[in-house]
């Protein structure tokens, strides 16, 4: 075949790829001074449980969090604790409806300030209480921030 012809194909072919694709990555934000941390992350949906672990949500710093697939529709939970060689430091759960050609992005970490705020591109965020004997100051909680993008026409920031 003429190489015209074949990159016609293969733009044809990415054209006409599943649109019903979709998925999750999360990432863990590990404090220097928390080290002790260790991160718990359960992704729920329709059909689908998961625990990620520490490597997969990247708190080690050994590779970038893990994308997984998700279901195309319904609620995608997010559950999360951080503990402390058997002491829970924090834990909690955020929901998002999940959708067609869509990948969400949850960020993990521990912080006094919201950080939507300085975030390009954030959708929203929550914070949940942390236990004391791990915050800097009173205002310290987790925050578990989100955002999300066309899998296949992202919006490049």
């Amino acid at each position: 075949m003429k190489p015209a012809l074949l990159t016609v194909l293969a733009f044809a072919a990415a054209a006409c790829s599943n649109s019903d694709e979709a998925r999750v990555s999360v990432q863990y934000v590990p404090r220097t001074d928390l080290a002790a941390l260790t991160p718990s992350v359960v992704v729920a949906a329709p059909g689908l449980r998961r625990t990620l672990s520490s490597d997969e949500v990247g708190a080690t710093g050994a590779r970038e969090p893990l994308a997984i697939a998700t279901p195309t529709a319904g609620r995608l939970d997010l559950e999360f604790s951080l503990v402390d060689r058997g002491t829970t430091a924090s834990t909690g759960t955020v929901h998002v409806d999940l959708r067609p050609d869509w990948t969400w992005g949850f960020r993990i970490s521990i912080d006094s300030v919201n950080p939507v705020r300085p975030c390009f591109g954030c959708i929203g965020a929550v914070s949940f209480p942390l236990a004391a004997a791990y915050r800097r100051g009173p205002a310290d909680s987790v925050w578990v921030s989100w955002g999300g993008n066309s899998i296949k026409n992202p919006v490049v920031y």
